[in-house]
């Protein structure tokens, strides 16, 4: 069953595979990595996806607007979209 304990550890996995490549400054990873950190940040200081919403808003925003739409990196935004929206579905 999806959690939001779990769904923060995705974030984190992410975030730290992400960072293991040392982006480049200013590079589309870097940029990603750096959403992924205000997430990752914002999700440790609540309880809930829903508080979390603007979050993961800003960066599925920053993927469709700066990724290659079927790159692996967009794909694994995609999918941490899909997880929240399934969290937030289960609150109502």
């Amino acid at each position: 069953m999806a959690s939001f304990k779990s769904f923060v550890c995705e974030i984190d996995n992410f975030l730290h595979e992400l960072k293991a490549t040392n982006p480049v400054r200013d590079s589309k990873s870097w940029y990603l990595v750096n959403h992924l950190s205000k997430l990752s940040y914002n999700c440790h200081s609540s309880t809930s996806a829903k508080e979390v919403n603007n979050s993961v808003k800003s960066l599925l925003r920053f993927a469709v607007d700066s990724l290659d739409w079927d790159s692996e990196l967009s794909n694994k935004v995609n999918r941490l979209a899909e997880y929240h929206a399934s969290l937030i579905k289960a609150c109502e």
